[in-house]
C-alpha cells in the first residue's frame, strides 16, 4: 500500500515538473467538484449565492430535482449539443485529412510506376530484378493506406497497364491488402489477383472471367451479377458472399469455402465443386447442370428449385439440406448422403443413387421413376405418393419406410428390406419382390395384380383388401399374414407357407394354384370323408399236386 502511494506521488511529481500550469488547474478542478458534492449534500453549509437552498414562506429549504432541472437543463442541452458538434467537427476534419493523404499517396504512387515502365524498362526486368521488386513493395505499400475507392484506381491502372497478366504477371498481389476495394462493373477478365485479400471487396457486375483467382480471400464480397466464368477458384475463401444471378460456368471452385454463401439464380453449369464446403449456402434456382460436386459439404444448404440435372454428387453429404422441387434428372449420387434432407416433389428420375443414404429422408411426392437406389438406405424415410415406376431397388433398406400410395409399378424390390413399412395403397403391379423381407408391412388395400413375390417373407403382414390376383407367391412365407378380403384369384402358391384358415378368409381364390400342404389336406379329408372299398374274399388254397415223371 505504501509503496503504491508512493508511485502515485511520484507520477503527481513527474506531472507538475513537465505541466506545472495543467496541475494546478486538475486540482483545482478537483477542490471545485469537491465542495460542490458538500454543498448539494449540506445545502445549509453553502453560501447564499450558490443557489443550493432556496427561501420561502416556510424558511429555508434545499432545492429540489425539478427545481435543479430547471435550472441546469437548458445549459446541460447547449452543452450536449457543442460538444456533439464539435466531435462531428473533429471527425470530419480527420476524414478529410485521411482523403488527403490517400489522394496524395495515389498521385506519387502513380508518378514513380509510370516512370518505372516508361523510363527503367520495368516490361523488360525479370523475375529477380531489383526494379520488380521494388514495384511489388511499393505496391503493396500504398495499397495497406488507401480507401476502397483509391485501391480500385491502383487496381485499375495495374491491370490496364498489363502488369497482371495470367502467366508471368510483373506485379503479384498474393497477401496484398485490397480489403473493401470498390469497382463495381469494371473489367478484371484474365487478371492474375492469386492469393490477394479482397475482403469485403465491391465487384458487383465485374468481369472477372477466366481470372487466376486461387486463394484469394472474398469474405463478405459483393459478387452480385459478376462475370467468373471459367475462372479458377480453388481453395478460395467465399464464404458469406454475395454471388446472387453470378455466372460460375465452367469455374473451378474445388475446395473452395462458400458457407454461407448466397448464390441464389447463380449459373454453376459444368462448374467443378469437388469437395467444396457449401454448408448453409443458398443455391435456390441455381444452374448446377453436368458440374461436379464429389464429396462435397452440403449441410443445411437451400438448393430449393436448383436444376443439378446429369450432376456428379456421388459422396457428397446433403445432411438436412432443402432439396425439395430441385431436379436431379440422370444425376449421380452413388454413395451420396441425404440424412434428414428435405426431398418432397423431387425430380430423381433415371438417376444413378446406389447404395445412398436418405434415412428419414422427405421424399414424399417425389420422381423416382427409373432411378438405380440398389443397396440404398432408405430407412424410415416419407415416400408417401412418391413415383418409383421401373425404379431399381434390389437390395435396398426401406425397414420402416412410409410408401403410402406410393407407385412401385414394375419396380424390381427382390432381395429389399422392407420390414415394417406401410405400404398402404401403394402400387405394385408387375413389381419384382422376390426374396424381400415384408415382415410387418402394410399392404391394405395395396394393388399388387401380377406382382413376382417368390420366396418372400410375408409373416405378420397385413394383406387385407389388397389384389395380388395373378402374383407369384411360390415359395412365399405367410405365416399369420392376415388375407381377409384379399384377391387371390389366378395367383400362384406352389410351396407357399399358408394355412387353410387363412386362404378361407381371402375374398376371391378363383383359380388359385394351391400350395402342397393345402391340396394334400384337401386329399386327405376327402379320403376320410369316402368309404372304404370291401377287402377282397379269402382264396382257399389249392392242394398242391406232385409231378412225378414216369
Amino acid at each position: 500500500m505504501q509503496k503504491q502511494l508512493q508511485r502515485q506521488l511520484s507520477h503527481a511529481g513527474n506531472a507538475l515538473r513537465e505541466n506545472p500550469l495543467a496541475f494546478v488547474l486538475g486540482l483545482a478542478l478537483l477542490l471545485g467538484v469537491g465542495v460542490i458534492a458538500y454543498w448539494a449534500v449540506v445545502p445549509q453549509r453553502a453560501p447564499a449565492w450558490s443557489g443550493f437552498y432556496v427561501e420561502s414562506a416556510d424558511g429555508l429549504h434545499a432545492r429540489t430535482l425539478w427545481d435543479w432541472m430547471g435550472v441546469l437543463g437548458m445549459p446541460l442541452v447547449l452543452a450536449l449539443g457543442a460538444w456533439g458538434w464539435a466531435r462531428a467537427n473533429r471527425r470530419t476534419r480527420l476524414q478529410m485529412a485521411a482523403a488527403q493523404q490517400s489522394q496524395t499517396a495515389l498521385e506519387d504512387y502513380l508518378v514513380r510506376m509510370t516512370a518505372f515502365l516508361a523510363e527503367k524498362g520495368l516490361y523488360q526486368s525479370q523475375e529477380q530484378d531489383e526494379l520488380r521488386t521494388v514495384a511489388r513493395a511499393l505496391t503493396a505499400d500504398v495499397l495497406r493506406r488507401l480507401d476502397g475507392v483509391r485501391k480500385g484506381h491502383v487496381l485499375h491502372f495495374l491491370y490496364e497497364s498489363g502488369l497482371l497478366k495470367l502467366e508471368d504477371p510483373l506485379i503479384t498481389l498474393h497477401l496484398v491488402d485490397l480489403s473493401q476495394v470498390e469497382m463495381p462493373g469494371s473489367m478484371l477478365a484474365g487478371a492474375n489477383l492469386q492469393g490477394a485479400n479482397l475482403r469485403d471487396a465491391r465487384l458487383r457486375g465485374a468481369d472477372l472471367s477466366a481470372t487466376d483467382l486461387r486463394g484469394v480471400c472474398l469474405y463478405g464480397a459483393d459478387l452480385r451479377g459478376a462475370k467468373l466464368r471459367e475462372s479458377y477458384l480453388r481453395s478460395a475463401n467465399l464464404q458469406d458472399a454475395v454471388l446472387t444471378e453470378a455466372n460460375l460456368s465452367a469455374a473451378i471452385l474445388r475446395k473452395a469455402n462458400l458457407t454461407g454463401a448466397d448464390l441464389q439464380g447463380a449459373v454453376l453449369a459444368e462448374a467443378n465443386l469437388s469437395r467444396a464446403d457449401l454448408r448453409g449456402a443458398d443455391l435456390r434456382y441455381a444452374d448446377l447442370r453436368g458440374a461436379r460436386l464429389e464429396g462435397a459439404l452440403l449441410h443445411d444448404a437451400r438448393l430449393e428449385g436448383a436444376d443439378l440435372s446429369l450432376a456428379n454428387l456421388s459422396n457428397a453429404d446433403f445432411l438436412g439440406a432443402n432439396l425439395s422441387r430441385a431436379k436431379l434428372e440422370g444425376a449421380n449420387l452413388s454413395r451420396a448422403k441425404l440424412v434428414q434432407a428435405r426431398l418432397q416433389g423431387t425430380i430423381f428420375h433415371g438417376a444413378v443413387m446406389n447404395e445412398v443414404d436418405i434415412s428419414s429422408g422427405d421424399l414424399r411426392r417425389a420422381n423416382l421413376n427409373l432411378a438405380n437406389l440398389r443397396g440404398a438406405r432408405l430407412n424410415f424415410a416419407n415416400l408417401d405418393g412418391a413415383s418409383l415406376r421401373d425404379g431399381i431397388l434390389g437390395r435396398a433398406e426401406l425397414s420402416a419406410a412410409t410408401l403410402r400410395g406410393a407407385d412401385l409399378r414394375r419396380a424390381n424390390l427382390s432381395l429389399a428390406n422392407l420390414r415394417g413399412a406401410n405400404m398402404s395403397r401403394a402400387n405394385l403391379e408387375d413389381a419384382g419382390l422376390s426374396g424381400a423381407d415384408l415382415r410387418g408391412v402394410n399392404f391394405r388395400h395395396s394393388r399388387g395384380h401380377g406382382a413376382v413375390l417368390r420366396g418372400a417373407i410375408l409373416g405378420n403382414a397385413d394383406l387385407r383388401w389388397s389384389d395380388l390376383s395373378m402374383a407369384n407367391l411360390r415359395w412365399a412365407n405367410l405365416s399369420d399374414a392376415k388375407l381377409r378380403g384379399a384377391d387371390l384369384s389366378s395367383a400362384d402358391l406352389t410351396d407357399a407357407e399358408v394355412t387353410r384358415e387363412q386362404l378361407a378368409s381371402a375374398k376371391s381364390l378363383y383359380k388359385v394354384t394351391m400350395p402342397d400342404v393345402a391340396r394334400k389336406s384337401r386329399r386327405d379329408s376327402e379320403e376320410l370323408e369316402s368309404p372304404r372299398p370291401a377287402p377282397p374274399a379269402a382264396v382257399k388254397p389249392e392242394s398242391s399236386v406232385e409231378l412225378v415223371s414216369d
